[in-house]
């Protein structure tokens, strides 16, 4: 279980987008009811929607879920779900990382190691790295 008031360790960047604004508002900002959706279940701290009580720590494949490509979780099985694919938008790539964790190889079980062993305390984002096209 994870604090029902942190993001959730593996949608950092995900969330970190939405810090300071109104996250209910995504759909007004032309993001799918699904981008919504997974941005208040995964980013409660960034949204500001803290409750008191614990959540289950997700991580796996999100059954049924197709991508706007109509690829299923399974055919991103050793992809790089975090590169930008032709016919991508940045969108659909974070709905394939949120909904494919599993599929993307971007679970950890390792207590204390982010993905490829990197220590999660002195690990640390580039501010200045930006996707392409964005």
């Amino acid at each position: 279980l994870r604090a029902s008031c942190e993001d959730d360790e593996y949608m950092t960047n995900f969330c970190r987008r939405w810090r300071g604004l109104d996250c209910s508002e995504a759909t007004n900002y032309s993001f799918s009811s699904a981008y919504a959706s997974t941005l208040a279940a995964r980013c409660p701290l960034s949204c500001g929607t803290c409750t008191n009580e614990a959540v289950p720590a997700p991580c796996g494949d999100t059954p049924n879920f197709v991508d706007e490509q109509n690829y299923e979780c399974k055919d991103w099985v050793g992809l790089s779900c975090t590169s930008l694919y032709t016919g991508y938008t940045t969108e659909g790539m974070l709905q394939v990382q949120a909904y494919c964790q599993d599929s993307c190889n971007l679970c950890d079980t390792t207590v204390g190691k982010g993905k490829d062993d990197v220590d999660i305390e002195t690990c640390e984002d580039d501010p200045d790295f930006l996707i392409a096209g964005t």
